[in-house]
């Protein structure tokens, strides 16, 4: 039974306050000590999350609850800041007792920062100021963080010990017995001092304070929404990860990064950005999560408690812009549809007013005026469409209409032809415009039947020509032909397909000598056909075109070695009497 036990400092970690207890006692081995405190010789110390705390309190007769001891004199609230409420009363249970198991791949604490994990840390300003104050100096908690090299207080960088931790886990000594030296990167970290500082601080705040505990799809919607509000992740939640890779190793820097062995973003490597971004039950080390929190502009002190909402067109509601609306500019649409514009990487927001009118425009909305601002006219609506009507049968001119409909003349002409009213188009426009426009269409039109008639030939011959090929073969012999039909007449395509045959197997195979004959000897009679005059423009697409065989030459002409060969020559005596 111990008589007494110190009373902790402020911020002071178990296994400091243990160690004062030792050389207090005047305990002459680690054993001795740890078997007072525990009722057991075989209990190794542990830094950041140790366990027996039942037995503890127990021996040192604490009259405090066992969750109250492990918040104040371990880094438990920094490891269970960002798990699920379920996830912190399990750690608890843990540490009460003697299960430990696993217990540093639960909290992300098994995922290493640095090179200097597991090694003490201290302040030498604290140091010396608790020692005049006090009489002796203490290891603080905040500076057992693996992430912290600073001192926020001091705003100065920490010592670190010579030899690990793993080294006084079973061995106690006052400090000023321990070795404590410089890290090698005391330029690095003197270079970035001002941002490690933040973290320290940020670090501090979730050690100090019982934060709310949340599930990681609260953290995951969080993330997620500011990064909407930056423009780097859609309205649906796809996010831009290589730009925000790229962005955030620009606002940390290589050497910060380094520093937190955090350097792991390529092809091999594992990116945890993913995995805090995209909702999934991965635990991650805290400090990864504090990092991005601090990238993304926010407070460690909101994150917990302020729900992040994307509304890059405010929360309404929104305005009628139809001219011919009694709502017209009065905030009466209740829903928005959001987009993304991935060339201006800027939220599109889509309005409907019960009139039909239906509008859009580029976001987000920075000011009150911008939520009268008309992107583009997506529908008039019914309402705008008989307001025109009536003005059209009523005479008025063009120009009389755009100034009541506050519209553009093309826009009027439009939905008039629309309406049906073509001939009051036609009058009152100077360019017959519409006839134009239909004249054009109309010649598309014809271009496109005349070339499906040409292409039914050339299809049909070829089935004919080839009564043993199937669906495949007959595809494979004249691409073009096949994909203009299958895209332009697939109906009347499909009805000429062969039935297919069961029971047979194999590819049948084309007689390419008889075929290069038969190529041949058509290719023959219809150069004979031509103009001596006009030899001199004969193409391969222009024989095509002659023996009614669209495409299948380019498309087997090395089968054809005569028929190449006949061309070839027939081509290059053209050539030669230019």
């Amino acid at each position: 039974m111990i008589s007494f036990f110190p009373t902790a400092y402020k911020d002071e970690i178990l296994y400091s306050i243990i160690n004062r207890y030792h050389i207090r006692s005047a305990n002459i081995s680690y054993t001795d000590t740890i078997k007072d405190l525990y009722n057991s010789k075989y209990i190794k110390s542990i830094l950041d999350l140790p366990s027996n705390n039942l037995i503890l309190l127990k021996s040192i007769k604490l009259n405090v609850p066992v969750e109250k001891f492990i918040e104040e004199t371990s880094l438990f609230r920094y490891y269970t800041a960002f798990l699920n409420i379920q996830r912190k009363e399990d750690i608890i249970k843990k540490l009460s007792y003697s299960d430990v198991r696993e217990i540093h791949s639960l909290v992300g604490a098994a995922q290493k920062i640095s090179k200097y994990d597991g090694y003490l840390k201290l302040c030498p300003q604290c140091y010396s100021e608790e020692i005049d104050e006090f009489g002796e100096g203490y290891l603080h908690k905040l500076h057992q963080i693996p992430s912290v090299f600073v001192c926020s207080k001091h705003r100065c960088i920490l010592k670190r010990s010579k030899k690990p931790f793993s080294f006084y886990s079973n061995y106690f000594t006052s400090i000023d017995q321990m070795d404590f030296i410089d890290f090698k990167e005391v330029k690095i970290i003197q270079d970035n001092i001002e941002i490690l500082i933040l973290l320290a601080n940020d670090c501090n705040y979730i050690l100090d304070n019982d934060v709310e505990n949340k599930d990681i799809e609260w953290f995951s919607e969080q993330y997620k929404n500011r990064l909407k509000q930056l423009n780097l992740c859609t309205p649906k939640g796809i996010v831009s990860i290589n730009e925000v890779k790229s962005m955030f190793i620009e606002f940390y820097g290589q050497d910060i990064l380094n520093l937190f062995d955090l350097d792991i973003f390529n092809e091999e490597g594992s990116n945890w950005l993913k995995y805090i971004i995209r909702n999934k039950r991965y635990i991650l080390n805290p400090i990864k999560h504090i990092m991005f929190i601090r990238f993304l502009g926010l407070d460690i002190r909101d994150i917990f408690t302020k729900k992040i909402e994307y509304k890059p067109f405010g929360y309404g509601q929104w305005p009628c812009m139809n001219k011919v609306c009694n709502n017209y500019r009065k905030r009466v649409i209740d829903t928005i549809e959001i987009s993304y514009n991935s060339k201006k990487k800027s939220p599109v927001g889509r309005f409907r007013c019960d009139c039909g009118y239906t509008y859009s425009r580029v976001g987000p909305d920075k000011s009150e005026e911008d939520l009268y601002i008309v992107g583009k006219v997506i529908k008039m609506g019914s309402l705008w469409e008989e307001k025109l009507e009536s003005l059209i049968l009523k005479g008025y001119s063009l120009n009389y209409i755009e100034s009541v409909l506050e519209t553009s003349q093309k826009t009027i002409k439009k939905y008039a032809i629309k309406l049906g009213y073509i001939d009051y188009v036609k009058k009152r426009c100077k360019l017959d415009e519409v006839a134009r426009v239909e004249e054009k269409k109309a010649k598309k039109e014809l271009n496109k039947k005349l070339k499906i008639e040409e292409y039914r030939l050339i299809w049909l011959k070829l089935i004919e020509e080839n009564p043993n090929m199937n669906i495949t073969q007959l595809r494979e012999s004249n691409i073009t032909v096949q994909d203009y039909l299958y895209r332009n007449d697939r109906e009347w395509l499909y009805n000429t397909y062969p039935q297919k045959t069961v029971g047979k197997k194999g590819n049948y195979l084309v007689d390419w000598e008889k075929r290069d004959a038969e190529i041949l000897e058509e290719v023959k009679i219809a150069i004979k056909d031509i103009n001596l005059d006009n030899r001199s423009s004969i193409t391969l697409t222009g024989i095509e075109k002659l023996i009614c065989r669209r495409g299948y030459l380019i498309n087997n002409i090395e089968r054809l070695k005569k028929t190449k060969k006949y061309i070839k020559n027939i081509i290059s005596k053209a050539e030669d009497e230019i």
